[in-house]
């Protein structure tokens, strides 16, 4: 079995740009990833969580950013409905 000690891991919640769904009318808090985050922190990870609904600039960019700043070893990205998918896709 590997082991990897102290990665860096950033894990990503695409905004939604769909026309329908839950996530028009409000921001969903990404409870899964807040869950995969403290998995990996009791393992001494060095975890960041991006929503990019939230962003308060282009999510491309912030994302960019985020990778270009925190230089993690994985990214993860999470999505909570099926309507969030293609854009989770774009992001990968």
């Amino acid at each position: 079995m590997v082991y990897f000690i102290n990665m860096k891991v950033l894990l990503i919640q695409p905004d939604n740009t769909s026309t329908i769904g839950l996530s028009n009318i409000s921001l969903m808090e990404p409870t899964g990833l807040e869950a995969v985050a403290g998995g990996l922190l009791v393992d001494r990870h060095k975890v960041r969580i991006g929503a990019l609904g939230a962003a308060d600039c282009c999510p491309d960019a912030y994302l960019r950013n985020a990778i270009d700043q925190f230089k993690p070893a994985v990214v993860g990205f999470s999505f909570s409905f099926t309507t969030d998918a293609y854009r989770t896709l774009d992001f990968a």
